[in-house]
């Protein structure tokens, strides 16, 4: 068996012919064709959208899960789609836009819903100095306000500014681009399917008119979660409180008190009532809360508003206490779920899209989590793993050409910044070992954004003039790394327990950090961020699935065209919170500068000062009678000190035909081995 990578040039990826064998391992029980795995994919998606069936399929990186949806001419297909429109859903703008450009080339018949600021000059800031005078402020600015922090829909929010400012400048032919962009869509005026696939990004599955009796399919997990300002909602929920009571005063701080006093109204799923004050206040806040806000209530903007505050209030209210101090809440008349703990502080507000009116939802990701999936989009999915742990690596390994090596064997967790200037060094000299052994092939790195800056400060300082970096958080599906051969990821970027609770309470599920018992009766926190507790499994995947997924996502960004023949890749990875299987080959990487081979700490530190400070060229026998070291470890720490470039060497010229050693520049640093394992 010949691994694809064998067929790639050695300069292209600088491995030594014993490496490139290392890295093709052991024969595979089980193979499959890139022509058999996309037709397996195919199947899947057919057979769901004929059922109509909800469903989750996981489906590696690179098989071509976006080019499918984006490039078929579903109108073609109405036994499949039942006659209804396909929907693209994409997670980011640049997502989109490649499925866009895949559709165009494949010359199938598709349209796009675009953002506010894409389609409207006005809310783009095109003529904030021309109408900032007649509102007070800048209209994109306004629109912003509006949309983003008060959840008010921009169709909604534009009507309303096109009255108070009686006309605007984005209208053309007696509308603006961002609604005539709505026309036909997502079926004509006669009730037909115009279009192959609609393209939009995950906001648009909140409009219920888009998503009627439609087929959805999301190419990656989307995220559901509500931005917002602790004291903005607490402000507007008091002027909504105070604009809605007749007599009395009704706030923020008294709501979420009775919420979590033992109340028993038809709303709330806690214990017998205990006082009946409270129970009638209770009734009485519920009632001012029943009504939604569908429009804008001001425009100015010392004014407050936000369109969740009622549900924000239900949910409050009909609320149950979870662990870890906390307590979750449901709107029972919608899909809001919040979680806020004893402080009365909001910890987390999750506002899913109503998909139950959809005819077909199909998720697709390389690597989900079936609750994280379920919990972000509020519906039950049928999971279907479409390929085995080994059909997936012989896949990725010999079709795709992508190889991944693990360096080290610590998680290695850089969310805020490096811990200290130990791990900086390691950095710097893995990416000067790896420059060395790849030369221009290495210019590409994915890392935590804390350290990014840094990162690219660092391959520049190594000879990288242009290099090209991506931050955990922006790599899904991106394409800028394709046709690279050699990447570097650093780290990975690991969410605190606090987050972890906030997603736990508000999911409904219970669990809590695993610690250890102190002698005062305040324990540490164990190493290895376990939970305990009835749901500590799904803890352990909320935290591995931030930790893994980043991960593997990295890892797709290259070698991403399998049928190229030419291209592949080597992905070194310096963390171990890799998925299972995704694994080829296990490297040391950095070997500490103060560990020789069987000596004392100190001999390395001490030879490399003694050549620095000795003036002239040394010979190994000179250096083992001064620090007192065998003649082969004295052999083996200064030919380390060569390859570094710490010291020249000049073969043959000393006494009795002794190489000589003279101090160039710099000072030893730290071995790195990077070669691949014969056993990988």
């Amino acid at each position: 068996m010949i691994c694809r990578l064998m067929s790639i040039p050695e300069s292209r990826l600088h491995l030594t012919e014993e490496e490139n064998q290392n890295l093709v391992g052991n024969e595979y029980g089980t193979r499959i064709t890139t022509k058999e795995a996309e037709d397996r994919l195919w199947d899947a998606i057919q057979e769901a959208l004929e059922s109509a069936e909800n469903s989750l399929f996981s489906a590696p990186t690179g098989l071509g899960k976006t080019h499918l949806i984006a490039t078929t001419q579903w109108s073609e297909y109405p036994e499949l789609t039942g006659g209804e429109p396909v929907i693209h859903i994409s997670q980011t703008r640049d997502a989109r836009n490649d499925a866009i450009e895949m559709s165009e080339e494949a010359g199938v018949n598709y349209t796009v819903l675009r953002a506010r600021e894409e389609m409207c000059q006005v809310a783009r800031g095109d003529f904030d100095d021309d109408l900032r005078a007649d509102l007070g402020e800048a209209p994109s600015d306004w629109f912003d306000r509006k949309c983003d922090t008060e959840q008010i829909s921009f169709s909604v929010a534009h009507q309303h500014l096109r009255q108070l400012l009686d006309g605007l400048p984005c209208i053309v032919a007696g509308s603006c681009p961002s609604q005539r962009q709505w026309r036909n869509v997502p079926r004509s005026n006669v009730d037909e399917v115009e279009y192959d696939v609609i393209h939009a990004t995950a906001p648009f599955a909140r409009v219920p008119d888009l998503i009627d009796n439609t087929n959805l399919i999301f190419d990656e997990l989307p995220e559901y979660q509500v931005d917002f300002q602790q004291e903005h909602l607490r402000r507007a929920l008091n002027d909504l409180l105070e604009r809605r009571a007749d007599v009395g005063n009704y706030t923020w701080e008294e709501l979420i008190q009775l919420a979590t006093q033992p109340i028993n109204t038809p709303y709330a799923g806690t214990l017998p009532p205990e006082d009946p004050e409270a129970n009638q206040r209770a009734t009485e806040y519920w009632e001012l809360l029943q009504e939604d806000i569908d429009a804008p209530l001001q425009a100015s903007s010392s004014e407050t508003v936000h369109t969740l505050v009622p549900a924000i209030g239900r949910a409050v209210l009909h609320s149950i206490e979870a662990r870890n101090d906390r307590y979750q809440g449901t709107d029972p008349e919608g899909d809001l779920r919040l979680a806020f703990d004893v402080q009365n502080t909001l910890k987390i507000i999750q506002n899913p899209p109503s998909l139950q009116s959809c005819r077909c939802v199909i998720g697709l990701d390389a690597h989900p989590s079936e609750n994280l999936w379920e919990f972000n989009l509020d519906i039950d999915l049928e999971r279907g793993d479409l390929f085995t742990t080994d059909e997936r690596q012989y896949w990725r390994r010999q079709e795709r050409g992508l190889h991944v090596v693990q360096i080290g064997n610590n998680t290695s967790p850089i969310t805020r910044g490096w811990r200290n200037n130990r791990q900086r060094t390691k950095i710097r000299y893995l990416i000067r070992e790896l420059r060395r052994k790849a030369d221009d092939e290495f210019r590409t790195v994915i890392c935590p954004k804390s350290v990014e800056e840094d990162v690219e400060a660092l391959l520049r300082e190594e000879g990288i003039g242009e290099p090209e970096l991506l931050h955990y958080g922006e790599e899904r599906s991106r394409n800028d790394f394709q046709g690279e051969t050699t990447g570097l990821l650093i780290g990975c970027i690991d969410p605190g327990d606090e987050e972890i609770l906030d997603l736990l309470a508000v999911m409904g599920y219970s669990a809590e950090p695993e610690m250890n018992e102190g002698e005062s009766g305040e324990g540490s926190r164990t190493y290895g961020r376990g939970f305990e507790g009835p749901d500590s499994d799904i803890a352990d995947e909320i935290l591995q699935s931030v930790r893994e997924t980043h991960i593997a996502q990295s890892i797709g960004r290259y070698a991403r065209t399998p049928r190229a023949s030419d291209v592949g890749a080597i992905v070194y990875v310096w963390t171990n919170a890799i998925p299972s299987g995704m694994v080829d080959a296990h490297v040391p990487g950095l070997v500490s500068r103060l560990r020789g081979e069987n000596q004392l700490a100190e001999n390395k530190e001490d030879i490399d000062r003694f050549v620095r400070e000795h003036g002239g060229p040394v010979t190994k026998r000179m250096v083992a009678e001064e620090i007192s070291v065998s003649d082969r470890y004295a052999h083996d720490v200064l030919n380390e000190m060569a390859e570094q470039g710490v010291v020249t060497v000049s073969e043959g010229t000393g006494p009795y035909g002794a190489h000589e050693y003279e101090h160039e520049d710099g000072s030893l640093g730290p071995t790195v081995d990077l070669d691949i394992p014969a056993d990988s």
